[in-house]
């Protein structure tokens, strides 16, 4: 009879460590909502250990080049107060630069705002935090609160959100991780609401933008505002799975892209800063 060699229990043990021992993990169920806290820069992907499917779902797409007149991602960011708001007047439609002239009160001139984190989907939050432009970040960043730097400004935008026919001011700065801030006029003064990058990706022209968590996670919203209250809806999202639903109903993948096909407006238009 042949001898066992010595080592090769000890290779049989290594291989049974490697290989695993235990039944698999069930997959995640897909989430309704986003529900990273206002701080986080990211919004995490729901674990799972399936796969990436061959057909990814319908996704943000990728930051514009750096520099581009018209991404959200310009390469440099301009202090607030060297940046020349006035020289957009040429380019700007009469429209669009009354709407952003309604705004120097908060933009040129350091008046207030009660500014609230964006809600989740589904939820509401009301503005209560007092916040001056010059000196944002709010109070949730606690560094930022603790050692307060002149606001610098990357790029912005002017949409209708809500869809109440008014054009709202979407502020992008790098700081920070990178933010976003939308300034809203209300009766009584300015509002705002703010939300880390991942949380208001791909804006377009109809007020409708997106939430990712991921390469295949990602959640279709409108916000709302109205008496110093933010509510923010959700239109569709898709998850890991694949899966796509609207209204909160699952749909298939084919009616999903149809919906989205309609739903985008296409991309809003982004003007870098400058002096």
């Amino acid at each position: 009879m042949k001898r066992i060699p010595a080592i090769w229990p000890l290779f049989c043990g290594l291989c049974f460590l490697l290989t695993g021992c235990g039944g698999g993990v069930p997959p995640a169920q897909p989430s309704a909502s986003p529900s990273p806290t206002p701080a986080a820069a990211e919004v995490s992907a729901p674990p799972s250990p399936e796969p990436v499917p061959e057909t990814p779902a319908p996704a943000a797409s990728e930051p514009p080049a750096a520099g581009s007149e018209t991404s959200g991602w310009p390469g440099e960011d301009v202090p607030l107060s060297q940046v020349d708001f006035s020289s957009y007047e040429r380019e700007l439609t009469p429209e669009d630069w009354e709407a952003l002239s309604a705004f120097f009160p908060v933009l040129t001139e350091g008046e207030s705002f009660l500014a609230a984190p964006c809600p989740e989907s589904g939820k509401t939050a009301e503005a209560t935090e007092a916040l001056r432009l010059e000196t944002f970040f709010p109070s949730t960043i606690s560094e930022a609160a603790q050692n307060p730097e002149e606001y610098s400004l990357a790029s912005f935008s002017l949409c209708d959100l809500d869809g109440d026919g008014n054009l709202e001011l979407i502020l992008w700065s790098n700081d920070w991780g990178g933010w976003y801030l939308a300034l809203f006029r209300g009766q009584n003064g300015f509002y705002g609401t703010y939300m880390p990058v991942r949380w208001f990706e791909m804006l377009q022209t109809n007020g409708v933008f997106v939430g990712s968590g991921g390469a295949a996670t990602s959640y279709y919203q409108r916000l709302f505002f109205e008496n110093g209250i933010f509510r923010a809806e959700l239109l569709g999202n898709t998850d890991w799975g694949p899966y796509y639903a609207i209204a909160g109903q699952g749909v298939t993948e084919a009616e999903f892209s149809a919906w989205l096909e309609e739903l985008l407006s296409g991309d809003a238009v982004w003007y870098a800063a400058r002096t």
